[in-house]
């Protein structure tokens, strides 16, 4: 089927959709909007003393964040999962 198609159709073809995509790009410029909104949710930061989260993959155990002495820290189920958190954060920034 594409043997019979010459170039001289391929470069017509070509030409006219990038031709329709020019004009759908300079027409379509003015309508930057975004479907989704700014601020998804208004929260006061000062109000907030911990956020605890529930991943599927500890199958029930929470990350609890909590907020001590101006610091965020981190409280699992398992040290041994923060000690090893802890050493591949030093890893990252160390090499």
């Amino acid at each position: 089927m594409l043997k019979n198609v010459s170039n001289k159709t391929l470069g017509i073809l070509f030409t006219a959709l990038l031709v329709i995509a020019f004009i759908i790009i300079i027409s379509d410029s003015g309508s930057n909007e975004r479907s989704f909104r700014t601020e998804l949710v208004d929260i006061d930061t000062s109000a907030v003393s911990q956020i605890v989260i529930y991943p599927k993959k500890l199958s029930g155990d929470d990350v609890r964040l909590f907020a001590e002495d101006d610091k965020w820290k981190v409280e699992l189920a398992d040290e041994e999962q923060l000690r090893s958190l802890n050493q591949k954060l030093k890893n990252c920034f160390v090499n």
